[in-house]
């Protein structure tokens, strides 16, 4: 099957619907002047995916975020994953840093990651490498391509909703020292716990969004929680420190 485009005619999830109902196997690569992904497929199902020249979507600095990896260590294992040409989660294992289940997580959560940020692509050209399989993944899942597609439709619609209650960039937020809940009970997810935990005052969400172990989505979905139950206020601008000459 010959499937090739830009994003502005064919949109990404009906592209991802083609792929599942057809039950192809290979690569479909999108890119952009600054940005490639590539999501593979066996049988029509999303096995695997990686981004080309972003940082954020690698392993390490997803382990670096979560706390499960010190700044040393890493470059230990990238270094020795450059000298060896062993992908670098099969690295983390050799060197006993982790065990498969804790990297196979990891890649799990990276990988969808990738995909639902394809959601928001608006251009972008696309082709579809069919019955090429992915070179040096470590680890291959496997997502169902139809809930794929259910779940970035509504994350992009709730996305909306997010986005018009999240304070600016350059705000801070902090715990509130006397939330007016409705009752004194008060539940919320381990999510919205974990980011709740990161809240110190000091930090922006651009600063949070830096250290969250959650991804984007997650993480502004809690704060989005976190600011209705009002559980998390605003506390001014952060003041830009002015270089001395």
């Amino acid at each position: 099957m010959s499937l090739a485009g830009n994003l502005k005619t064919v949109s990404f999830p009906d592209i991802l619907q083609l792929l599942a109902t057809g039950k192809k196997t290979g690569i479909l690569e999108l890119k952009t002047s600054t940005r490639q992904k590539e999501v593979s497929f066996k049988n029509g199902n999303i096995i695997y995916a990686s981004s080309v020249n972003a940082s954020e979507d690698l392993l390490g600095n997803m382990l670096l975020h979560r706390g499960r990896i010190t700044k040393e260590d890493l470059n230990r294992a990238i270094k020795l994953h450059k000298q060896t040409g062993r992908q670098l989660g099969t690295t983390l294992i050799d060197m006993n840093l982790f065990d498969k289940d804790e990297i196979a997580e990891c890649l799990s959560i990276q990988i969808e990651e990738i995909v639902y940020n394809l959601f928001s692509w608006q251009n972008g050209d696309f082709y579809f490498h069919e019955g090429t399989a992915p070179k040096n993944a470590p680890f291959l899942i496997e997502l169902n391509t139809m809930n794929v597609v259910m779940e970035g439709t509504r994350r992009i619609d709730e996305w909306l909703e997010i986005q018009k209650v999240l304070p600016p960039d350059d705000i801070l937020l902090a715990l509130a020292t006397s939330p007016k809940t409705k009752n004194d009970e008060v539940r919320f997810s381990m999510a919205e716990f974990r980011v709740l935990t990161l809240i110190n005052g000091e930090r922006t969400i651009t600063d949070l969004l830096t250290i969250s172990p959650l991804g984007e989505f997650v993480t502004c979905r809690s704060l989005y929680k976190l600011i209705l139950s009002k559980l998390i206020i605003s506390a001014g601008k952060k003041r830009v420190m002015k270089r001395s000459r």
